[in-house]
């Protein structure tokens, strides 16, 4: 049902509330109860669609108890794990790294792939679904975003760690959300020159006119086929953007030889370009990068 009403009512006086539609057929809202104690009580969900003549309800009992302080973020707490900037749109297979407090009660990563959902007693939920998992802490969440969410809407995020959930957090949805990765501030970037081996580029091995690139990024979006959320992207045939991407090196365009999923990561993409000529020279030359519509944030690269 994606149209209509849905409704829900709670026995222990708290006010009713409305839900909204994720067009996918499934609806949400966020309710804060003002219980203190952990007596049961039950919600009555109503849904009604007149136009098809659908209508159905539904009675959930349980009891509300609270044995500690429960997860705590923010919607600018959530953003992309590349180059992080707050509010920006999460995208669908984008890495994201969520900050806040009591997030988790351990430090753990991902041992193995696929991802889990699970680290610690720690699950993050992006529109309902739980999601994979690289890193958990007390303060920080590195996680990938489902392939499979609808773009172009407003969705929920929470944080559940035991039995103690976050209240959901609004985050925007988009069809991209390009950024390189960084490492000291700078973009992680390899170049290759002619048959020589490939080098990191920095400011003591810079790039210069006619290297090949390969760019290391997040969030440029599906690709040209299905990878299952938490699994490492294939070899043959390399997964490829579906969107193309363009990049720019200080104000000039480069020439994209390839844009797609890393084969054998998870939710690493990799752009391979040409370094244009004309770029004027330095250690922090800005570089963009832009997929369906959306531009990323600038990230420094050394030039020579």
């Amino acid at each position: 049902m994606n149209s209509g009403s849905v409704t829900a009512s709670f026995s222990n006086g708290d006010p009713p509330i409305s839900l909204q539609s994720l067009n996918d057929g499934t609806w949400q809202a966020t309710w804060q109860t003002g219980a203190t104690s952990n007596a049961p009580v039950s919600v009555r969900l109503d849904a009604l669609d007149s136009q098809s003549k659908l209508s159905g309800t539904r009675n959930i009992t349980g009891s509300l108890s609270l044995t500690k302080d429960p997860p705590l973020l923010t919607s600018g707490s959530v953003g992309s794990a590349a180059n992080f900037v707050a509010y920006s749109p999460l995208s669908p297979g984008g890495i994201i790294s969520i900050y806040g407090d009591r997030l988790a009660d351990a430090t753990l990563s991902n041992a193995s792939l696929p991802l889990p959902n699970q680290l610690s007693n720690t699950q993050v939920y992006i529109a309902g679904q739980s999601v994979p998992l690289f890193f958990v802490s007390k303060t920080q969440i590195n996680a990938l975003v489902p392939f499979g969410i609808n773009a172009n809407t407003r969705q929920q995020i929470l944080v559940q760690n035991e039995a103690t959930y976050s209240q959901p957090v609004p985050v925007d949805v988009g069809p991209a959300q390009p950024a390189a990765f960084l490492s000291g501030g700078n973009t992680i970037a390899v170049a290759y020159r002619g048959s020589a081996p490939g080098f990191l580029v920095n400011a003591g091995s810079p790039a210069r006119t006619g290297d090949v690139l390969v760019i290391y990024c997040s969030g440029l979006g599906i690709t040209d086929q299905a990878i299952g959320d938490g699994e490492a992207s294939p070899t043959s045939p390399l997964a490829q953007t579906k969107d193309p991407v363009s990049v720019s090196i200080g104000g000039k365009a480069a020439g994209v030889q390839f844009s797609g999923l890393a084969p054998g990561f998870v939710g690493l993409y990799q752009v391979n370009v040409v370094v244009p000529g004309g770029v004027t020279p330095g250690n922090s030359v800005p570089l963009t990068l832009s997929v369906s519509g959306q531009t990323g944030p600038t990230a420094p690269i050394a030039i020579q």
